[in-house]
C-alpha cells in the first residue's frame, strides 16, 4: 500500500508503483542472493468521470478503483425541418 500511488493531473489519473524484492538463501556451500526492483506506471484519461467522487481501496493485495461517471446530460431531440414550398 505504502508503495502505490496515485495522481489526478490535468484530467489524467496515473496509477504508479515501485516494487523492490530481495531473496537471499544460504547453505553450507554456498549463499545465493538476488534482488529486483523496478517502478510501474500507467496513465488513463478521465473524459466522463466525476474527478471529485474517486475512491481507491487497497485490501488482501488488490488496489480497487471507484470512478464514478459524470451526470449525462440529456441530450436534445432531433428532428426534421420541412422546407415549404
Amino acid at each position: 500500500k505504502e508503495d502505490i500511488h496515485l495522481s489526478v493531473d490535468n484530467g489524467m489519473l496515473t496509477i504508479a508503483a515501485d516494487f523492490n524484492h530481495q531473496q537471499k538463501e544460504e547453505k553450507e556451500n554456498y549463499v545465493y542472493s538476488e534482488r529486483r526492483s523496478g517502478r510501474f506506471q500507467r496513465s488513463f484519461s478521465l473524459d466522463g468521470i466525476e474527478e471529485e467522487g474517486i475512491r481507491a481501496q487497497y485490501r488482501d493485495g488488490v488496489l480497487t478503483l471507484h470512478l464514478p461517471k459524470t451526470r449525462v446530460e440529456e441530450k436534445p431531440e432531433t428532428r426534421t425541418i420541412a422546407i415549404d414550398d
